[in-house]
């Protein structure tokens, strides 16, 4: 609705301890629902100054990408579009309720 995409750099996400930079801790770090980070988006200017910060180094605020004109999201490995599968987490409440 907004008109505005993403471009994510993968090499950039913040993963838990036992992921690997790879194509399974990336599907894992954006597919599976048991953690979760905060995303924040914010200009150029504040996001160079929010990261030399102490306060937001202290709790790893990470740039993992930026914001462009379009609609999709896009996973990026040097700068080249991968396809992950991100299916997220859904649950269906069963007619027993």
């Amino acid at each position: 609705a907004s008109g505005c995409g993403a471009d994510v750099d993968l090499q950039q996400l913040p993963l838990s301890a036992g992921l690997l930079q790879s194509r399974t801790g990336w599907e894992a770090a954006v597919g599976e629902g048991e953690d979760y980070e905060l995303l924040v988006v914010c200009s150029r200017r504040s996001a160079k100054r929010a990261l030399k910060d102490p306060r937001f180094q202290a709790i790893g605020l990470a740039a993992i990408g930026r914001i462009r004109e379009g609609d999709k999201l896009r996973w990026l490995l040097d700068d080249k579009v991968k396809r992950l599968r991100s299916p997220g987490w859904d649950y269906r409440w069963g007619s027993d309720l």
